[in-house]
């Protein structure tokens, strides 16, 4: 008989032994479509969300309770505020500056607070897209995993990222497509632009095409397209609301 489309076709969980948290963390990175096959299986999200916003919030406060990762962060507050052509007055860097003792507490919070939102905001859209528009039958809980253990990339990047923040005194990003291309203005729409753009998101996001094509029985290549196209979308977008309120 003829499983149907979707997660449905997987293979019976009885079948294929389970992955615990730790193999799945290593699997994203090592072997990820006999990873998400699992995840598909077994979705489990709340162990990888809570553990990757664990990890990722305890590096941010090691490195926002030293001296120079404060003074990064006012740097950087006070760089997106002019980013965003908002002017950088005496009153507002005296403000950032009275933040600048909880800035570790700041961060883990937001960490805490807004990636959660993040993830479950893209597994519902994805979840429209490839349920109600593709015609696909996988639950909210199997997307929401994927997206959650696609997390273990962003643990990795701000584990790699820290301490070159640290050796540069600042949070620009370091693995962002600007740095390759110092000579732009990061006020431009150019410089925006690739400034806005992450390697470690790029992977990130083929990394959950490759979950979703095992989840959805598709083929990997032209999810991955579509995923990062609208992220390139996004960009362009944020890229220039920021270079024409910075030229107002």
């Amino acid at each position: 008989m003829t499983s149907p489309k979707g997660a449905a076709s997987l293979a019976p969980t009885d079948i294929v032994p389970p992955k615990g948290l730790l193999a799945r963390a290593l699997g994203v990175f090592f072997s990820p479509r006999d990873t998400y096959a699992d995840i598909a299986l077994r979705p489990r999200p709340l162990p990888a969300l809570i553990l990757v916003l664990a990890l990722i919030a305890a590096t941010q406060y090691a490195f926002l309770s030293t001296s120079v990762g404060q003074r990064a962060w006012v740097d950087q507050a006070l760089t997106q505020q002019e980013a965003w052509g908002v002017p950088v007055t005496p009153q507002s860097v005296a403000g950032v500056e009275r933040m600048q003792p909880r800035a570790a507490i700041v961060a883990v919070v937001a960490i805490l607070v807004v990636a959660p939102m993040v993830m479950a905001g893209m597994a519902g859209i994805l979840i429209v897209v490839f349920n109600a528009i593709l015609g696909g039958d996988a639950k909210f809980k199997q997307v929401f995993s994927i997206v959650a253990h696609s997390g273990f990339i962003g643990v990795l990047q701000s584990v790699f990222v820290a301490p070159l923040n640290y050796a540069r005194e600042t949070m620009s990003s370091a693995t962002s497509i600007g740095v390759f291309l110092p000579m732009l203005d990061s006020q431009s729409f150019l410089g925006a632009l690739v400034g806005s753009i992450d390697l470690f998101q790029i992977w990130s996001l083929l990394n959950v095409s490759i979950g979703l094509g095992v989840l959805y029985k598709r083929r990997t290549s032209p999810i991955a397209w579509g995923l990062l196209t609208t992220g390139f979308v996004i960009a362009l977008i944020i890229a220039g609301i920021k270079a024409a309120r910075a030229g107002a």
